[in-house]
């Protein structure tokens, strides 16, 4: 079983951003900021889960990670912004993981770009198999 290490390096009410890799494949990562693994606004804990393909009604066929304690349907998906929608920032996540091509703006707030190419290339390079994340902070908390 392939396993792949996300690494979070950046954390702010706008959200959290990271590295995801496995072997030759990598991409950036965009989550909800840090809420206490509160439902729907928060990005999950560090630890490690089982990820398998999934078919989403909203978002269709794409992975869904496994585990994770008092959340359920944390898909991984495109999408650009993370932000905390409580404090005004945009946000196309409710607790799930967008991988993108690049990490830039979308205006005055911060968000990953290109994420279908990004979602596209990690689909294909897991090949509908599940896999092993890892995900580890690597910032210090704010």
């Amino acid at each position: 079983m392939r396993h792949a290490i996300l690494e979070r390096f950046e954390t702010s009410d706008q959200g959290t951003f990271g590295i995801l890799r496995s072997d030759s494949f990598m991409c950036f990562t965009s989550e909800l900021p840090w809420r206490n693994n509160e439902s729907q606004i928060s990005c999950i804990p560090e630890g490690t889960y089982n990820v398998s393909w999934h078919n989403s009604p909203k978002f269709g066929p794409c992975y869904k990670v496994q585990g994770v304690p008092r959340r359920a349907e944390i898909l991984i998906h495109s999408g650009n912004y993370v932000g905390d929608r409580l404090l005004n920032y945009r946000t196309n996540s409710h607790g799930c993981i967008l991988p993108a091509s690049k990490l830039g703006f979308l205006g005055k707030q911060k968000a990953g770009l290109l994420s279908v190419p990004a979602v596209q290339a990690l689909n294909s390079y897991f090949n509908k198999e599940t896999f092993i994340l890892e995900i580890k902070n690597a910032y210090t908390n704010p």
